[in-house]
């Protein structure tokens, strides 16, 4: 595996592909900053071209019926050809089908709004008016893949397609199927398909099905053909080396802590998930956070379960998330665990939750907390969270901010196809479920009261940890879901808006533009020796299986 592209970027860009090999703004915007760099790269320029315009092209892929993409394509291969034939014509009639409407004022406020059923009507009436006009169809099949809804993927699926474009929709069928678990039946589609996206779900599929070896052929022949897809890559080392399976439980004692306000009932879910977990090694605290419901009584029905295994603490008035995380670090008993783990009071785990982080312990002991992959859990097909990755949106004003707070949210783009199964460091794991050592937790940084009520109080300590030299880690195999929407399904009201933006602009503040850029450069690091070290281990389990 030649890894000739990371020597011939500039950090910057380093950053930007090592994030992430995945999502289609991710990778348009990557692809065409590549593509910018190119005219001053000198002797790597070729190399430098030939990358941005792959990264374009599996861009368009992700999103076949995107026809001002595909003339962008077009408008790049008329100056340097670099597309086959069949990609050629795929890409010339998903140019060629597709019209911008003159007014997506309307589309924009429903998507705004988050009034899915009526994107749905508006959509089909657009169809209706222009049946031969792609923008519907590719609106209609980002819908049906967000809500998982029939009516819309068969709207979608059964609408007019170009000839040269079939072989894509084989893969949205696939996506279909797969969405809905049918995995024999993706497998099916998906051999029929055209495109890095079909080829990665459809060893995706056969995983699923407990065929690995075939799986690890399709993902070897992937990191031949695109090296540059960090999370092939990353899920290819994690299935050689067992990454991706449970490990025995957690070596010594554990506490799960939570803390909660007026949320009885998600709470009691959450604690109805975590039952069958208890293992001997186990306990749980709960700080009833003021709450004014009835989550009293849903804590003395679960106290009564669990006795001695339940402790229970209760503050007279909610003092916000940090200092709830604050107050429960600082108890005496937290200490002497080994093991402390933060659990939101709307976050549903897994039985097995234990022997997963005790595998990304194993492989990471020198980090600072433990995080996982997160879903929705009414829509479990939408990641929430993966591995965060700050960037660098640009200097900002020095006398008023360190930092323009961006990130990279490529998990954010695209419906989870196990392209986010993979466990390497970050800047941030989720706070909705992470893992501490408990005196790492005790001896280190407390939870800064300044994001109280809510809202980036655990991303805010996890760069404290960065800044100490013991990063977070994300384990993709561990899934958890999240009763609390995400921002793609949610509309948030005017109050927690205007707390999140206040949090943000804390955040800024809060540190030196020097520091950035040292978490910046230390996670460049982090990912490149990570991303190296395992493509090496893949070429060496190659050499050694011939």
């Amino acid at each position: 595996m030649s890894l000739f592209f990371l020597d011939i970027l500039d950090e910057d860009l380093k950053r930007s592909v090592l994030a992430s090999g995945q999502g289609r703004r991710h990778l348009l915007e990557t692809g065409n900053k590549i593509l910018n760099r190119a005219s001053t790269a000198g002797e790597h320029t070729r190399a430098l071209l030939g990358l941005g315009l792959d990264m374009l092209l599996a861009a368009w892929e992700l999103a076949p019926l995107d026809g001002v993409l595909a003339n962008h394509l077009l408008s790049l291969h008329r100056s340097l050809p670099f597309l086959d034939r069949e990609s050629l014509a795929a890409i010339t009639a998903s140019a060629t089908s597709f019209q911008t409407p003159d007014s997506l004022e309307k589309l924009r406020a429903l998507t705004d709004q988050r009034d899915y059923a009526g994107l749905e009507a508006f959509l089909a009436q657009g169809y209706t008016t222009e049946p031969d006009n792609l923008f519907w169809i590719g609106q209609m099949l980002d819908l049906a893949a967000l809500m998982n809804s029939e009516s819309i993927w068969d709207a979608a699926l059964n609408a007019s397609w170009p000839n040269a474009l079939q072989p894509h929709k084989f893969r949205f069928s696939g996506d279909r199927a797969f969405l809905n678990k049918d995995h024999e039946t993706a497998l099916k589609l998906y051999a029929q398909a055209q495109g890095g996206p079909a080829r990665l779900r459809l060893a995706a599929c056969l995983l699923a099905n407990s065929k690995q070896p075939r799986a690890l052929e399709i993902l070897r022949n992937e990191i031949r053909r695109r090296p540059w897809q960090v999370n092939t890559t990353l899920t290819a080392h994690d299935l050689i080396t067992g990454m991706d399976q449970a490990d025995s439980q957690l070596p010594g004692s554990v506490c799960v802590q939570l803390y909660t306000f007026n949320k009885a009932d998600d709470l009691n879910n959450t604690l109805t998930a975590l039952a069958p977990s208890l293992a001997d090694n186990m306990s749980v605290t709960v700080l009833n956070n003021g709450s004014t419901d009835h989550t009293d009584d849903i804590l003395h029905v679960w106290k009564d379960r669990m006795g001695d295994r339940l402790s229970l603490l209760t503050m007279p008035a909610n003092i916000g998330a940090p200092a709830a995380r604050n107050w429960l670090k600082h108890l005496p008993a937290s200490g002497e665990f080994d093991y402390v783990a933060y659990l939101d009071d709307d976050a549903l785990l897994p039985e097995d939750w234990q022997k997963h982080l005790h595998t990304a312990v194993r492989a990471y002991p020198e980090a600072g907390v433990w995080g996982c992959r997160v879903t929705d859990a009414s829509h479990p097909n939408l990641i929430q969270h993966a591995d965060l990755h700050l960037k660098d949106a640009g200097k900002p004003d020095e006398t008023h901010r360190g930092f323009a707070f961006a990130f990279y949210d490529a998990c954010n783009q695209d419906m989870d196809f196990c392209q986010f199964s993979y466990t390497r460091p970050c800047h941030s794991v989720t706070g909705c479920f992470h893992l501490f050592r408990g005196r790492d937790l005790t001896e280190g940084p407390d939870f800064d009261l300044r994001f109280s009520p809510s809202q980036f109080d655990d991303l805010d300590h996890d760069l404290q940890l960065c800044l100490q030299g013991k990063a977070p880690v994300y384990h993709g195999h561990l899934c958890v879901r999240h009763c609390c929407k995400s921002g793609r399904l949610t509309l948030a009201a005017p109050a927690a808006r205007g707390n999140m933006s206040g949090n943000v602009l804390k955040l800024e503040t809060k540190y030196e533009r020097a520091e950035f850029l040292r978490l910046l450069q230390a996670d460049t690091l982090r990912m490149e020796t990570d991303f190296r070290r395992k493509a090496q281990l893949l070429a060496d389990t190659k050499d050694s299986s011939r």
